[in-house]
Formats: C-alpha cells, sequence, structure tokens
C-alpha cells in the first residue's frame, strides 16, 4: 500500500523509487545480465524485438532506450 507521501512524490516526479524490494544479490543478478544485453547490443545496428536503440548508439558507445 502507498503512503499519501509516496502518492504525493509521484504526483509531483512522475516516478516513485521504492527501496528495499531487491536483495543485494538479486540486484547484482539483474546488473549482470543487463550488462550482459547491453554488451550484445554492440552487434545491432537497428532497433529490433530486443534493442530499442538511441540515436548516436554505435558498438564502441551503446546507448539503448530499452531492452
Amino acid at each position: 500500500m502507498l503512503t499519501r507521501k509516496q502518492i504525493q512524490a509521484f504526483k509531483e516526479e512522475g516516478y516513485l523509487a521504492v527501496e528495499n524490494v531487491l536483495t543485494a544479490g538479486e540486484l547484482g543478478e539483474l546488473q549482470r545480465i543487463t550488462d550482459e544485453f547491453v554488451d550484445a547490443s554492440r552487434k545491432v545496428a537497428r532497433n529490433d524485438d530486443t534493442f530499442d536503440l538511441e540515436p548516436g548508439h554505435s558498438a564502441e558507445s551503446p546507448s539503448l532506450r530499452r531492452i
């Protein structure tokens, strides 16, 4: 259940950060998997079902909007 303070913060900022949802191990695993996707995107030159590339994306400087 969200608090009134959280609801107000969401209305003002447009997002809500919820702390301690993931364990340190889960966060590490998520970071590792994300890094693997970013590395795989180096071989991609166009948007596809997996990657939504930012303008300027390159193998040397991968830049993703969505994975």
